[in-house]
């Protein structure tokens, strides 16, 4: 019987890749969406993701680097801001969803504006300080006009649930900080920026590291 369950299970996985669209080729500057189930355990997703077209709690930026390999700067609570190669990026987030600039005008400047923050610890209170940051402020800092007009606007930050309440993880956070919950205070998150007009969604789906995808309806 387990056998048998292995050959079906292989044999949807086989229908699934058949069927579904492949992932489109990485632009330099594109961005990066982890896609989440809109988890209610996840303090990110539960405070920031109501009323944005995608639930997600991470974002990262798309850099061609040396030799043709492609990497994603992003911000992490374990390793800062760093050049992850896009393999292990899918490795860790296999579902994702990809957005490219409307306007990619000075796209290149913005990654390599990108590439001066990697090392920077990242910034587990969300405050906007670029000493520590995290990884939509990382979007933020670096998508600048040429005319230096930020691309992503702020927006007040909420550390609440959907009855008004600050969820337990965000109030323990900050008393163990000796800090009073930012509500209201000016930031930004991932599922802010993919509602972004500036931006245009490419793709939503599961991606492996060879870049074999199940599309997502």
């Amino acid at each position: 019987m387990r056998v048998i369950s292995l050959i079906l299970a292989g044999l949807l996985l086989v229908a699934l890749r058949a069927t579904g669209a492949p992932l489109p080729a990485l632009e330099e500057g594109d961005l990066i969406f982890a896609l989440t189930a809109g988890e209610d355990d996840d303090p990110i997703v539960e405070a920031t993701a109501r009323g944005h077209r995608l639930s997600t709690n991470h974002v990262g930026i798309v850099h061609h680097g040396e030799a043709g390999s492609i990497v994603v700067i992003e911000a992490t609570p374990r390793h800062g801001v760093t050049a992850t190669p896009v393999d292990s990026f899918l490795v860790r987030e296999p579902r994702i969803a990809v957005a490219r600039l409307v306007d990619t005008c000075g796209v290149h400047d913005m990654v390599n504006r990108a590439l001066t923050y990697v090392g920077r610890p990242y910034d587990t209170l969300f405050m906007l300080d670029e000493q520590e940051i995290y990884c939509s402020e990382l979007v933020w800092l670096s998508y600048v006009r040429p005319g230096g007009q930020r691309i992503f606007e702020l927006i007040p930050m909420s550390f609440h649930g959907a009855d008004g309440i600050t969820l337990p993880y965000w109030r323990e956070l900050y008393a163990a900080h000796h800090i009073r919950v930012p509500e209201g205070a000016l930031g930004t998150n991932p599922a802010q920026l993919a509602s972004s007009p500036a931006l245009r969604i490419i793709f939503t789906g599961t991606a492996s590291p060879s870049s074999e995808v199940i599309s997502t309806p």
